[in-house]
């Protein structure tokens, strides 16, 4: 489906437009600074999507999913979506990689972490999780590197209580926690139904396209006691697959947290999740469906 804006952009971007409507399989495509790249339509439309970002830019394909950009201060390779938000990113703050480690410096932050993690910012400061965090304190669970610990820091929180099970990313999230000089609780464990230890499998913070996960002992901490002893008015919610264990929650401790943003994996944990959440006395104030059967939902008490 085209929409207005869709193909205003690709009328701006490419030297043959109507070649570039919605289209199967792979296709040869010249932009209009001069780039000629073999591109699927979903590769077309993040690169149509960041032109004026990334058009100043040199941009090789490497082979059908890789590309390396030179940034001038630095070169990656990586998928194109990754090259879009970097671009994206250097129209609005400073920029540093080394050893693969980037480091992003705004107006009133500072943030460091893997290629894996600057998506997941952007998306942040696109309106994923927006609410007014000024003199809350918040429940973060499923911390990643730190970055939305970050955001609700420089967004006004009081304090953020973080929840991560994964080693290599807690070491992340302390040092964002020291350069913002954040007030913050970092509990290096997942939630569940039962405090208990599970083996996972996980990917390093630098993994690249063709890398394996290794097996990592974690700590699973009983969402009961993590609820009652956050004194949370905020509580975002990203485990991949844990909030499960929302719905075993006794309601009158699910209502001592009156805000709960939730990434919901499935649309048949989304309903269970929301049945549970309603007979509790909440209602839906937001719902954002992301594709791939994730959506994002935010209750609040009645």
């Amino acid at each position: 489906m085209v929409t207005l804006i869709g193909l205003v952009r690709t009328l701006a971007v490419s030297s043959k437009p109507l070649d570039c409507l919605p289209y199967q399989n792979r296709k040869t495509v010249v932009f209009r600074n001069g780039w000629t790249l073999n591109l699927t339509f979903s590769q077309f439309r993040d690169l149509r999507d960041s032109y004026n970002s990334l058009k100043k830019y040199d941009l090789k394909q490497v082979d059908n999913d890789l590309f390396e950009a030179d940034f001038r201060d630095f070169k990656i390779t990586s998928k194109l979506q990754m090259i879009c938000v970097v671009a994206d990113f250097l129209e609005r703050y400073q920029i540093k990689v080394e050893n693969e480690v980037f480091r992003i410096k705004g107006p009133n932050f500072e943030l460091e972490g893997t290629s894996s993690m600057l998506p997941v910012f952007r998306e942040l400061l696109l309106g994923d999780y927006k609410a007014s965090y000024k003199d809350k304190v918040v429940l973060d669970i499923g911390g990643f590197q730190g970055e939305s610990a970050v955001y609700f820091w420089s967004s006004g929180a009081k304090k953020i209580i973080v929840y991560e099970p994964i080693s290599e990313y807690c070491a992340f999230i302390k040092k964002n926690i020291d350069l913002n000089r954040i007030n913050a609780e970092i509990h290096q464990s997942g939630i569940g139904n039962e405090d208990t230890i599970m083996v996972t499998e996980v990917f390093e913070p630098n993994w690249k396209v063709g890398s394996k996960p290794k097996k990592e002992s974690i700590k699973i901490t009983k969402i009961i006691d993590v609820i009652n002893q956050s004194g949370a008015d905020i509580a975002k919610i990203d485990c991949e697959g844990a909030e499960t264990c929302l719905n075993a929650v006794p309601d009158e401790i699910l209502r001592k947290i009156p805000c709960y943003m939730l990434e919901l994996h499935g649309e048949d944990v989304r309903k269970s999740v929301t049945s549970k959440f309603v007979s509790a006395g909440f209602k839906v104030t937001k719902t954002k469906i992301c594709g791939d059967g994730l959506s994002i939902v935010y209750f609040h008490t009645r």
